[in-house]
């Protein structure tokens, strides 16, 4: 109970610290723990190296439309979606602040994110088991009516989806359509990367370093790529020194 007591006297010190004791304080420091809980979930998973503009595509117009359904739920007084709202007492005006809030939110990704909804992908690209190949484009019917009969392939989409396309095996056999496959796959479609980019040189640059010259002498590049080091191929075009 002391410690109810020391806040509740730190909160009636501060005039603009009142609201927060208040019922209406309450409603809206619980909606925003969990709005900024939920927006934090959705920036997780926009995360990673392998995220492709059609996964970014599903995952934020997924969380508008679940913005959307929530204020319906929470016009109709019911907001067992957001946890710790639920367990508020919530006015008719704290209700219609946080129905305003959530109408700010859902334009506002709208307008964010206009240019990627926006953006079509070609069926081929998402089904290319599935879709007919008359639909296809022309240059592409060929190649993709001998993707589909390919065992090895199709192994492959049911492991990897969308991302069999950056496989080398999959570019090597049917060039045209890999090709443009990968030019909708390989932008990357949030900061993740440059956020990678800026850690590594803050590690690599670190006391006694700063003059390394990263951009030069290939650090960066090492840091940053997927690709693994061939040492055992890389040994074997050196010939042994027989003097060792």
């Amino acid at each position: 109970m002391e410690l109810f007591d020391q806040i509740n006297d730190f909160l009636s010190d501060k005039c603009e610290m009142k609201l927060l004791s208040t019922t209406d304080g309450k409603a809206f420091v619980s909606y925003l723990t969990d709005i900024f809980e939920k927006l934090g979930n959705l920036n997780k998973q926009l995360q990673g190296a392998n995220m492709t503009l059609i996964d970014a595509k599903a995952k934020i117009f997924g969380f508008i439309t679940a913005l959307e359904l929530w204020k319906k739920k929470f016009s109709k007084r019911n907001f067992s979606e957001l946890y710790w709202l639920s367990k508020c007492e919530i006015t008719n005006d704290a209700g219609i602040v946080i129905i305003d809030h959530l109408n700010i939110l859902i334009k506002d990704f709208n307008d964010r994110f206009c240019d990627l909804k926006a953006m079509n992908f070609p069926s081929w690209l998402t089904q290319p088991l599935l879709i007919n190949v008359s639909d296809a484009t022309i240059q592409y019917q060929e190649e993709l009516s001998e993707l589909q009969h390919d065992e090895s392939v199709k192994t492959l989409f049911k492991l990897k989806g969308t991302k069999m396309w950056l496989y080398d095996e999959v570019e090597r056999k049917y060039p045209k359509i890999s090709t443009s496959a990968r030019e909708l796959l390989i932008p990357f479609p949030s900061s993740y990367l440059v956020e990678c980019g800026f850690s590594a040189v803050d590690n690599l640059l670190e006391a006694k370093r700063n003059w390394l010259e990263i951009t030069k002498r290939g650090d960066l590049r090492l840091k940053l790529t997927k690709l693994s080091p061939q040492i055992k191929n890389l040994c074997c075009m050196h010939q042994a020194q027989g003097s060792h």
